[in-house]
């Protein structure tokens, strides 16, 4: 396996981690009503950045929904899945430089203090793709427990201010 694939989430997991992240902020936009009603399903990995943006930010002032997701398990999902969503509650929002990309991960650290460096796994394409910018790059994100590694959620805002 080459150096870009270790720093990607399998297909297996980026697939088991949007499907969990898409199921929670369902239930979230059902309880806040950020998002108008649709006719189909909300699919958060496929809706547009802006409304994702919208809904995550309302997410972020009410993590009891994490709890009220996991007690109420309104997407039948199975006792390891709940463990995954349950150990967001210990996720990480804010602005974060990304240093360097190395084997395995990324190197985030925040810009406010605690300063804290994170080791951070892309989902789907290598970090550079995404931010279409030479590292270090400062982005804004919420990162996440998942199976023992750090991830982010799905959006990176900014990527514009290099160094």
């Amino acid at each position: 396996m080459d150096q870009e694939n270790r720093s990607l989430l399998s297909q297996g997991d980026s697939y088991l981690f949007f499907k969990l992240h898409s199921s929670l902020m369902r239930f979230a936009n059902e309880r806040l009503k950020v998002l108008s009603p649709r006719t189909e399903p909300l699919r958060f990995g496929v809706e547009a950045p802006t409304d994702r943006r919208k809904l995550g930010v309302s997410f972020l002032r009410r993590l009891d929904l994490i709890d009220s997701f996991v007690s109420g398990n309104p997407a039948s999902l199975s006792s390891d899945e709940l463990d995954i969503v349950s150990s967001w509650s210990h996720l990480v929002a804010g602005q974060f430089v990304v240093l360097r990309q190395l084997k395995k991960h990324a190197i985030f650290l925040s810009v406010e203090a605690p300063f804290t460096a994170y080791g951070v796994v892309a989902l789907t394409e290598p970090l550079e793709q995404i931010t279409r910018s030479r590292l270090p790059v400062v982005v804004e994100t919420v990162l996440l427990p998942f199976r023992g590694r750090g991830i982010y959620d799905g959006l990176l805002a900014g990527g514009s201010t290099t160094f």
